[in-house]
Order: structure tokens, then sequence, then C-alpha cells
């Protein structure tokens, strides 16, 4: 089994942050309806549980890395020295990404909430989806950096400090990346009356273009995992 570490920031972190984002958002509903019991349409109890399953999936994108480490560790034990640290960076990458996804989807929620119940769900669903897209990039990274340092027949390959530090800095780097989307998010924010083609467009541009940087760093993170 993976180490009570990895484990926390492959399955603790990413369900903590799910559950923190649920309760500001559940708890905004709640003072919106305290305010007008007739401004929260029919309906909008579903739109609410669609939340919380485009953002619950980012749990099961953690247990999926999980998995994986727990098979190779079943096989062949836990991972040691240099492999030990690319494992723990890899979680960490992982984790942040997760709650950088999940913050951005909090707060385009939170801020257009009245829009998210509302008439304007449509509009509005694919703002809260786009910052999934983050977190399936990690997956893949996770996908990748295992791939190049494992092995079915013979488990962990033995790799020198030399060789992890490449792999730790392109995790590093794709986490750092991930930020430029809660910076898009916040921007996309300020574009209001999503009814309107012209902004709704504005506000989906903005915030996949927040995407952008992690495209970037998830090719050169490629590059350097294929030079090891």
């Amino acid at each position: 089994m993976p180490s009570i570490t990895t484990t926390f920031l492959l399955l603790g972190v990413p369900a903590i942050a799910w559950a923190a984002g649920a309760t500001v958002v559940m708890n905004a509903a709640s003072d919106l309806r305290a305010q007008d019991p007739l401004i929260l349409p029919a309906g909008a109890r579903g739109r609410l549980v669609t939340y919380l399953a485009v953002t619950g999936t980012t749990v099961i994108f953690g247990l999926i890395p999980w998995l994986l480490v727990n098979g190779i560790e079943s096989d062949f034990g836990p991972p040691a020295g240099s492999m030990a640290l690319l494992i723990f960076w890899l979680a960490i990458s992982f984790a942040w990404t997760a709650v950088v996804a999940t913050a951005a989807q909090v707060w385009v929620t939170q801020t257009r909430l009245r829009s998210f119940v509302g008439l304007e769900f449509a509009r509005v669903l694919p703002l809260v989806v786009i910052p999934n897209t983050l977190v399936i990039f990690g997956l893949v990274l996770c996908f990748l950096t295992l791939g190049r340092v494992s092995d079915p027949t013979s488990g962990w390959a033995p790799i020198t400090n030399d060789q992890a530090g490449p792999m730790i800095t392109a995790l590093l780097v794709y986490a750092a990346s991930t930020v430029g989307l809660l910076i898009s998010t916040v921007l996309a924010s300020w574009v209001k009356d999503l009814t309107q083609p012209r902004n709704f467009v504005r506000a989906l541009s903005l915030t996949e273009g927040g995407v952008f940087p992690a495209i970037l760093a998830i090719a050169w993170a490629f590059l350097q995992l294929s030079s090891v």
C-alpha cells in the first residue's frame, strides 16, 4: 500500500478540497434561499447535484494513480531513494492541481450562483467543467511519469538523482502552470449577462485561455520525460 503521505496527497487532498468547495457552494445556495425563497427555481437542487458530480470527478481521478502505485508496490515493494522522492513530488503536483481546479470551480459557481441555478445554467456549466481539464492533464502526466519509471515485469526502474531531477522539475512546472486558470477564471467573472452570445463567448474564451499555460507545460513535461 502507498505511504500515508502519498495516500493523503492523491486521495485525501482532492476529497477535502471537494468537500470544502461543496460546503461553500451549498451555504451560498442556502443564503440565497433565505433572502428570497422564490429565487431558486424548480430544478435548482438538481443543478447543485450536477455541480457535486462534476467537481467530484477530481477525487476519482486521484484514485487512479493511487491504484497504479499500489499495484506496483503490491508486487515489487515500495519505492526507495530517488524513486520515492519522485513519487512524492508526483503526488504533490496532482494534489495541487486538484486544489486549483476545485478552487476555480467554486469561484465560478459562487460568483454566478443565481445564473447557475436559474435560466443561465447551460451557460455557466461549461465554465465549471473547464477546470477539470487541468486534472485530466495531471492524470496524463501521472501516467507518463509512472510509465517511464516502472515495468510490469521488473517493477520500479533504477533511477539516479540526475534522472529524477528533470522529472520532478517537469511535475513542478506543470503544477505552477495551473495558476493561470485561477487568474483567467477571476477575469472571466467580470463578464456579466451570459445570455448575450457575445458575453458568453468572451467569458468562455477567457476561461479557456487559462488552460493554455498547462498545455505548454505538459508538452514540455513530455519532452523532459522522453529524454530521461
